[in-house]
């Protein structure tokens, strides 16, 4: 039968489904023979409907008419475990499962390349896909922790320390607020508990009420 699916245009690996079909019963030790002898398949509902010859031994030869789906599966890497947000995702946390095309929403993790060394921005269920948008570099700076602040211009080099009030990870944006004037910059991660100050950034003056930046 998956063969003839192929043939008329369906995946050949794939999930098949035959509700309400009951086989012939035959003996045990018989002998039976089937042949598909007609096959129609919409590839767009995976809906296929089916003539089937059979013959087997002690039983006069029939045909049967079957219809039913034949589902597309796609293998995808998973985690074996809850993960919590901020995980780094290493090789050992992830297996490969077959899951149905058609329950894989958005632009997921299809290779462990694209997830391994990652860390997660939400947590995600063991055996549930990884959106990619879900993983970032790991954090180099995490929120509330002290952060050195470099201010490079022509001709200035300053360095400052401020905290931060977001994790980020290498090359990404950062908030750091400067604790005794209550200043806040954007600034770039360079490093652990590193950033530099972005060109153009305008200073925010929180006196009176800190922003409240939500920790991704």
């Amino acid at each position: 039968m998956r063969a003839a699916l192929a043939a008329a245009g369906g995946p050949r690996d794939g999930e098949l489904e035959l509700p309400g079909f009951s086989p012939p019963m035959v003996g045990l030790s018989a002998s039976i023979r089937a042949e598909v002898t007609q096959v129609e398949f919409d590839a767009g509902s995976g809906r296929f409907t089916a003539l089937v010859g059979v013959v087997a031994d002690g039983l006069p030869a029939a045909q049967l008419r079957l219809s039913g789906r034949l589902l597309e599966l796609v293998e995808l890497p998973v985690p074996r475990r809850r993960m919590i947000p901020g995980d780094v995702i290493a090789t050992g946390d992830l297996e490969w499962v077959r899951m149905r095309a058609g329950l894989v929403r958005g632009d997921v993790v299809r290779a462990m390349r694209d997830a391994v060394g990652q860390a997660l921005r939400f947590g995600v269920q063991a055996g549930a896909p990884i959106r990619l948008s879900d993983l970032g570099r790991p954090a180099l700076v995490q929120k509330g922790t002290p952060v050195i602040l470099a201010l490079d211009s022509p001709g200035i080099q300053l360095t400052a320390q401020g905290m931060a009030m977001e994790p980020a990870g290498l090359g990404e944006r950062v908030h750091v607020l400067n604790p005794a004037s209550k200043v806040v910059v954007e600034a770039e991660v360079t490093g652990p508990g590193r950033a530099r100050v972005l060109p153009g950034s305008t200073p925010l003056n929180t006196t009176g009420r800190l922003p409240q930046v939500a920790a991704r």
